[in-house]
């Protein structure tokens, strides 16, 4: 994940995973305010158990705005993004 500036860098946490041989060939993102919060470990950790044996990983961010930022600087072109109602307008603009 490319480093990120300012407030960015402090809405996105990468999740620590079970890392398969070499890098992740796709990402499931987790646009969630609360995705960070306790209350949703459990949540992570089966997102996890299921991402991480199809060679994927998950990335967590609180905000559209931090998802944007990664979205616009990333190589990355395959992803599966997962968001509330609350975050779905941005995500998509």
């Amino acid at each position: 994940v490319e480093s990120l500036s300012g407030s960015a860098a402090g809405d996105m946490e990468q999740s620590e995973t079970v890392k398969t041989s070499g890098p992740p060939s796709w990402f499931l993102v987790w646009c969630y305010e609360r995705s960070f919060k306790q209350e949703c470990e459990q949540i992570k950790n089966a997102i996890e158990e299921l991402v991480t044996p199809l060679g994927g990983e998950l990335l967590r961010f609180k905000k559209a705005k931090t998802y944007e930022t990664w979205a616009t600087r990333s190589e990355h072109t395959d992803y599966i993004l997962v968001t509330d109602g609350r975050e779905a307008k941005p995500c998509v603009r």
